[in-house]
């Protein structure tokens, strides 16, 4: 009984929290559109006639350069607010596979004990790497996190739009910033700029600055983050765990194998699709992954060995 009563309780506190949550998704998401859009127009309408003339060669391909970035930038925002994170299908999991899930049914397990094939929330079969999200209310495929600032889980549909949208944004600030920069040393700037008009401005371009700054100090450290774990093939929840297994691992005197790190190429197109190369995973495409989320390479006894999840 007193496990019926702490789930009915619970799911009445997750009820109110996901409405909250929501809430605060969708001012994110505004909050993000407006600096986003308009700090891109601030920059070309602004700044960049300031510092840059368009008609010389560097002017023109600098301008050709920011233009690639703002668009890659824009283009993978956009596909990680209407790119589904992805959600268990018991349709692609085999008879064999649903039975097993099907005994774990009911089955709660404590932090730390390891997670059961049978997701109790949503009440039906958990894949390998999928996890419950309580804000969006739905198992999540290869769930790393939920983020009110795309109003959306990250998970296996939408991880690389994701990844490539924080990459392409600190490469955006950081490339405003380094030109702003250079134009107060006077290194690089526009002689046909009337000096009336740069006065005028000045406010524009010190808001400019700030806001590009402060974007490339904070997408810094996710970058740095979320590269390590695309890098490493683990999601948020999975380094978690992973880290109290390796620690339980050395104190037996064993050596923890992390069973989806596939090499550094393997594990990039885990998250990319199986391009050939890094640059190939960093153009804009909109075809979805070649995998279905439910079963994953993992290696099990070694860098020899792969067996399917």
């Amino acid at each position: 009984h007193s496990m019926v009563f702490t789930k009915k309780w619970g799911d009445r506190f997750c009820g109110l929290s996901r409405i909250l949550a929501r809430c605060l998704s969708v001012f994110c998401v505004s909050v993000a559109i407006c600096i986003i859009f308009g700090t891109v127009f601030t920059f070309f309408h602004t700044v960049f006639p300031l510092i840059m003339d368009l008609n010389t060669p560097i002017g023109f391909v600098n301008f050709l350069f920011a233009s690639w970035l703002s668009f890659n930038l824009v283009f993978n925002y956009v596909m990680v607010l209407r790119t589904t994170c992805g959600h268990g299908d018991p349709k692609l999991l085999s008879p064999a596979e649903l039975a097993q899930a099907e005994a774990q049914r009911g089955v709660y397990r404590a932090r730390g004990e390891g997670f059961t094939l049978w997701c109790n929330h949503s009440d039906q079969p958990k894949p390998p790497r999928a996890h419950y999200c309580h804000v969006s209310g739905a198992l999540v495929l290869k769930m790393d996190h939920f983020c009110p600032w795309v109003g959306q889980c990250v998970g296996h549909h939408n991880h690389r739009y994701f990844l490539l949208f924080l990459i392409y944004l600190w490469c955006s600030v950081a490339y405003a910033c380094l030109t702003m920069t250079l134009h107060s040393y006077a290194f690089i700037e526009n002689v046909r700029a009337n000096e009336m008009l740069i006065r005028a401005e000045q406010a524009t371009f010190s808001l400019c600055f700030v806001v590009c700054g402060a974007l490339t100090c904070v997408i810094t450290v996710f970058i740095v983050w979320s590269g390590f774990l695309a890098w490493t093939n683990q999601t948020t929840i999975e380094y978690l765990g992973n880290k109290r297994r390796s620690a339980e691992a050395r104190e037996r005197g064993e050596e923890f194998i992390q069973p989806f790190d596939l090499g550094i190429k393997g594990n990039l197109q885990q998250v990319f699709g199986p391009a050939r190369s890094v640059w190939e995973m960093a153009l804009p495409s909109y075809e979805p992954l070649p995998f279905d989320g439910h079963h994953w390479v993992a290696r099990q006894s070694g860098p020899g060995r792969k067996d399917i999840f």
